[in-house]
């Protein structure tokens, strides 16, 4: 019989932030990379994932700069140690990943990415480690991607978070349950 092969997808990751849960992330990392810890069921589940999706909100360095008043206004400073912290962290822990499995990210309203749509990808060389792996692909939001000959439309989140703001879908996940079921045909 035929292995099933899966896709993955993940978002809010925060990584190198203080709303990242670093327990949370190793145990993630540990499921991914399919290190003994967990049961045969688990682990077959976890060989059997080719692709990871990144979906969104990966790496948050908004904090890292503050405005600062001047005598003539106001200007942007950076905290490049924190910067470059935060960087070093989300760049280590996808090297990770892209060390062992093909990974894909798109850029959420949190990364280091322009706002205004469709977004650019995130740009490879702030993150030195990971972009070495050529398992590792940087993909627009919203995008069309195609992994093992199936296409996929993906978006970082942002239709969800903006459903749920207008209707009575107060959590994410049944927002998302509701775009993903078959609707019945309602007459005009």
């Amino acid at each position: 019989s035929k292995v099933p092969n899966y896709v993955g997808f993940v978002s809010g990751l925060n990584l190198g932030t203080d709303l990242e849960n670093s327990i949370s992330l190793q145990l993630f990392r540990d499921f991914i990379l399919g290190i003994q810890t967990f049961n045969d069921d688990r682990r077959l589940l976890s060989s059997n994932i080719s692709h990871l999706v990144i979906v969104g909100n990966s790496i948050n360095l908004f904090d890292t700069a503050k405005e600062t008043n001047t005598g003539t206004g106001t200007k942007l400073v950076v905290n490049n140690a924190l910067m470059t912290d935060r960087l070093t962290k989300a760049d280590s822990f996808i090297a990770q990943l892209a060390s062992c499995i093909s990974v894909s990210i798109i850029p959420g309203d949190n990364d280091p990415v322009p706002i205004s749509f469709p977004q650019s990808p995130i740009q490879p060389y702030i993150l030195k480690k990971s972009q070495r792996y050529q398992s590792l692909n940087f993909l627009t939001n919203p995008c069309l991607f195609s992994i093992n000959n199936i296409r996929f439309t993906g978006v970082s989140g942002e239709c969800i978070s903006t459903l749920g703001l207008y209707s009575n879908y107060n959590q994410p996940i049944n927002a998302l349950k509701f775009c993903t079921q078959p609707q019945p045909n309602t007459p005009n």
